[in-house]
């Protein structure tokens, strides 16, 4: 499939947003993410991405947000792209996707682990949701508009800066302060980030097919 740029966001210093109009329409669930293709001296890359903006489906529209990394092949490709270049995609994929139920929904993520995380808050209507959300700086918040905008209860933490918010990682103490234990969860980021969350909840004795993960 190709997916023309129409729009290139600067989220953070690190981080971009690409909006994608797509040759044909697709319908995606909210949480899923589609692979991205490059060929460089002969050789197929492909990455995935989570998409990262939730719109009116069938669409041929889609967002992915990604950070520059430091010689990372598909990163480097992707941001020295320019608006109207053409791009090769498939999908969309993924099993991370939202469960039907009544329970208050509680999203935890780190980084541009959020990116997935966006498209299921935005998708959720009449819901009791919260969001803790982890990152460095204020600089390195991505969506800040958009989380303006959702009626939910948000926690966002900084590990390297002070402010006039919540600092320091995310500790047991600060999700049983925050959550309702009988919600559902989806946790988004590294994997040891994931591994630390789910750690927490398991301490907490939240049954695990309440929890829903997704590393990268």
């Amino acid at each position: 499939m190709k997916a023309r740029i129409t729009k290139i966001i600067n989220e953070t210093p690190y981080t971009k947003t690409f909006r994608l109009k797509l040759d044909k329409s697709i319908t995606y669930k909210p949480g899923q993410f589609i692979t991205v293709i490059s060929k460089k001296d002969g050789v197929v890359i492909r990455r995935a991405y989570s998409i990262s903006n939730w719109f009116k489906q069938p669409t041929e529209e889609i967002t992915i947000t990604l950070n520059e990394v430091p010689n990372g092949k598909m990163s480097c490709f992707l941001f020295c792209k320019n608006i109207n270049d053409t791009i090769d995609i498939e999908g969309p994929f993924g099993l991370f996707t939202l469960k039907e139920t009544q329970n208050p929904v509680v999203f935890i993520a780190a980084g541009t682990g959020i990116t997935p995380l966006m498209t299921m808050m935005q998708s959720l209507k009449d819901k009791d949701i919260t969001l803790i959300y982890s990152v460095k700086k204020q600089e390195d918040i991505l969506f800040r508009d958009k989380l303006e905008l959702l009626n939910i209860n948000k926690i966002i933490t900084l590990t390297q800066e002070k402010w006039n918010g919540q600092t320091g990682r995310i500790s047991k103490g600060m999700i049983l302060k925050n959550i309702k234990l009988n919600s559902d969860f989806y946790i988004c980021g590294l994997p040891e980030f994931v591994k630390s969350v789910v750690s927490h909840l398991e301490e907490l004795n939240v049954p695990k097919e309440n929890v829903h993960v997704e590393r990268w």
